[in-house]
C-alpha cells in the first residue's frame, strides 16, 4: 500500500514506524486539551502577519520545532486550516506553529516567501523562551505552502533543518504548462506577478548543503501531477542532498486532507522529523 523511493536519505530512515492515527484511519486526532498550550493570533512580521502557537506539556520533551504552511492556491486558506495537525504534534512533544502569509489578492511574489522567512526568523527569535533549538526547525506545507517550504530558509537567517513538502509544485514553469486546470493557471499567475517562473522555483533554488527534505504526494493528483515531486527528488538527490519521496497510491491531490492513507501519512511524517531531531 506504500510506496518509498529513497535517495542519499541518510537519516536512519528505511520506512518509517507507524504513528498517530485518527479514527478509522481518517481524518486528525483530537488532542487532549490539558496536553499542550494554544496561543492565537501572535503577530509576527512587519505585513501584520500572524501565527498561532502550540505548545508541548513538556518543553524539554523535542528540541525542535515545527512550522506548519497552509496551501490555497496562494489566493486562500488561514493558518486554523493547520490548527489540527498543529495541536496533533505538540502532543508528540514538538512546538509547533501555523501560520498566516500574504496572498496574492493582497501582494504577489516575494510577499508569501517574505512572511514564511519572517515567521522562520520569529520562531528562532523565541526558542529559548519556549524551550527549543533556534536551528531545530522543520517546515511542513501543504499544496501551495508545500511550495513555500521548499522556497524559504535558505540563508543564514531563516537557516532550517528539514522541510516536508506533501503535493507542492517544485517547478512553477513547467505547471503552468502541464496542468490542464485553468483555475491553477489564474492562482499561479496572480502569485507570480509577472516573476520568472522558472527562476524562483524550487527546482532552481536547490543547491548543495541543502536541509533535508521529505516530499509526499499522491500518485492520482490530477491538480499538482506527483511529477512536482520527482522532479524535486531528482535535482535534490542530484545535488548530494538527503531526500525521501513517498508516492501513496489511490490518492490525489487531497493528500493532507481526510482520506484511508492519512493515519500513515502522518506517522511516517513524524517519524521523519524524529529523525531530523536526534540527528541534529
Amino acid at each position: 500500500m506504500r510506496t518509498l523511493i529513497t535517495a542519499a536519505v541518510g537519516l536512519g530512515l528505511s520506512a518509517c514506524g507507524s504513528g498517530p492515527s485518527g479514527e478509522g484511519g481518517v481524518g486528525v486526532p483530537t488532542p487532549v486539551a490539558s496536553d499542550r498550550s494554544f496561543q492565537r493570533g501572535i503577530s509576527y512580521s512587519q505585513s501584520g502577519q500572524k501565527l498561532d502557537l502550540c505548545r508541548p506539556a513538556d518543553k524539554a520533551e523535542r528540541q525542535t520545532a515545527l512550522v506548519f504552511i497552509h496551501g490555497g492556491g496562494f489566493k486562500s486558506g488561514s493558518r486554523k486550516d493547520m490548527e489540527g495537525y498543529c495541536k496533533l504534534l505538540a502532543e508528540g512533544g514538538f512546538t509547533a506553529v501555523t501560520i498566516d502569509y500574504r496572498l496574492s489578492g493582497e501582494a504577489t511574489y516575494p510577499a508569501a516567501l517574505d512572511d514564511t522567512n519572517a515567521a522562520i526568523k520569529w520562531v528562532k527569535a523565541n526558542a529559548e523562551a519556549e524551550g527549543y533549538d533556534p536551528k531545530r526547525i522543520v517546515l511542513i506545507g501543504y499544496s501551495a505552502g508545500g511550495s513555500l517550504a521548499l522556497m524559504a530558509g535558505r540563508d543564514e537567517a531563516t537557516e532550517i533543518a528539514a522541510r516536508i513538502s506533501l503535493a507542492g509544485i517544485s517547478d512553477f514553469e513547467a505547471a503552468m504548462v502541464e496542468t490542464p486546470h485553468k483555475a491553477l493557471k489564474r492562482n499561479l499567475a496572480a502569485f507570480l506577478g509577472g516573476t520568472d517562473a522558472k527562476a524562483i522555483s524550487p527546482v532552481t533554488l536547490a543547491q548543495p548543503g541543502d536541509a533535508p527534505v521529505f516530499l509526499i504526494h499522491g500518485e492520482t493528483d490530477r491538480l499538482v501531477p506527483i511529477s512536482q515531486s520527482v522532479r524535486m527528488a531528482q535535482v535534490s538527490a542530484a545535488l548530494g542532498n538527503k531526500v525521501l519521496l513517498k508516492a501513496v497510491p489511490d490518492i490525489g491531490h487531497e493528500v493532507f486532507l481526510p482520506n484511508p492513507e492519512l493515519a500513515d501519512i502522518l506517522g511516517e511524517m513524524t517519524a521523519f522529523v524524529v529523525a531530523v531531531d536526534k540527528a541534529q
